[in-house]
């Protein structure tokens, strides 16, 4: 097993905030599973105000510990309570109610995983996803490590806590998923080179050697589905990860993400998912606030 921790990304970063991403080899059987892990946002919950909230349309993973008190979630009109030392992790696209009490803390942990043909795991979940507790010793270093060079230690936990909920039907298609085709091993490092709304099949097949019709038979063959559905939904859910990070613009966000005006990213994501992306934002599908509860 090899693992490739991020680093420090400037001398000012803190255990408050840090992104990157995390690449995880490991041997199955006769093949390679390769995981790519991106984390997008890492933060303590301090006590304040009582919340509840609705996220309708989660667009990545989101992993919490809980530090004090009691998190209260709904999920699929079932409820669930976690204490001090759980840690819980939510699935993209998971709807789901949270209740904080004003004495509530917590980490939480937002990021993506995919495999390396891009299967994005815990996509089949439809509940919350424990394990063991938290040892309290990785409560006591969350809340105390100011040292960036204990980031590592700390970053290798939380991979820890993420790998322990990767199920034996996951498993099963992760070791599926390494043995396709020398074409389509390479096909995936390629498109996570390119921002996602440039992508075009023509030029993928010119840079993989073979002609745009073999390339998306291949696809077809292998996966069920075409080449083309798969890059319109790797741009939507990227384009959903971009809008949820503040206070990033809607013009910027369209910028990383590869289209060359404004206008054409509001009409894919209007065509894709009915509404305009400032629409999105303002409305709450990331993230709707129902009410503060009285403190």
């Amino acid at each position: 097993m090899r693992e490739y921790w991020f680093g420090k990304q400037s001398e000012q970063q803190s255990l408050s905030q840090f992104f990157g991403r995390i690449v995880w080899q490991r041997r199955l059987a006769s093949c390679d599973v390769i995981l790519n892990c991106e984390f997008f946002e890492f933060r303590f919950r301090e006590a304040g105000e009582s919340e509840c909230f609705f996220h309708y349309t989660p667009p990545f993973n989101r992993l919490f510990i809980v530090m004090r008190d009691t998190l209260m979630l709904e999920v699929a009109r079932k409820e669930y309570s976690f204490r001090r030392g759980d840690a819980v992790l939510l699935p993209a696209q998971l709807p789901f109610h949270a209740y904080y009490p004003a004495s509530f803390e917590m980490f939480y942990l937002h990021f993506s995983l995919t495999d390396q043909v891009g299967h994005p795991l815990f996509s089949t979940q439809k509940k919350p996803l424990t394990g063991p507790p938290v040892a309290p010793e990785l409560l006591t270093r969350l809340t105390e490590t100011e040292n960036a060079d204990e980031f590592p230690t700390l970053q290798n936990a939380l991979w820890d806590l993420i790998c322990r909920r990767i199920d034996a039907k996951e498993w099963e298609i992760l070791k599926a998923h390494c043995r396709v085709p020398e074409t389509l091993r390479q096909l995936f490092p390629l498109l996570e080179t390119l921002p996602p709304a440039a992508v075009r099949i023509k030029e993928l097949a010119g840079e993989l050697n073979v002609s745009p019709e073999r390339l998306s038979r291949v696809f077809r063959n292998e996966y069920g589905r075409s080449l083309k559905s798969f890059l319109e939904e790797r741009l939507a859910q990227q384009s959903l990860r971009m809008l949820s990070l503040q206070p990033l613009s809607i013009a910027a966000a369209a910028e990383q993400l590869g289209f060359s005006d404004v206008k054409y990213f509001h009409r894919f994501f209007q065509r894709r998912f009915g509404v305009t992306p400032g629409r999105w934002r303002k409305n709450g599908n990331q993230k709707q606030f129902l009410r503060k509860a009285e403190t």
